[in-house]
């Protein structure tokens, strides 16, 4: 009944063919850093459910760290591929704010 009551007080004012454009918890999707741990979990899930070469078609993302947490994870990687071209984007930033691309870690 809660539920029902909030839905009235959201939608009261909309006509019957107006639909909202939201769902719960969808942070997960729009914020990149979840977005990245919910693909990354996605991916093992399949690789236990069906096997590596099912869980391959997930490889359509680029690998993505989470910085501090993976730092060490990252620069393994980082020497693996020197003349990378990596990009850094912000958690809690949109429409391109605060992204930067680097090839060299300072230290």
């Amino acid at each position: 009944k809660q539920w029902y009551q909030r839905r009235v007080a959201i939608t009261a004012g909309m006509e019957e063919h107006m639909r909202l454009n939201h769902f719960r918890n969808h942070y997960e999707l729009t914020r990149k850093n979840l977005m990245a741990k919910n693909l990354k979990r996605l991916r093992k899930q399949i690789e236990r459910d069906s096997g590596k070469i099912e869980a391959a078609k997930c490889d359509f993302f680029p690998t993505t760290f989470e910085l501090p947490a993976d730092y060490h994870i990252f620069v393994e990687e980082f020497k693996r591929s020197p003349n990378s071209t990596w990009i850094i984007k912000p958690i809690a930033k949109a429409q391109g704010k605060g992204i930067f691309t680097f090839r060299k870690i300072k230290g």
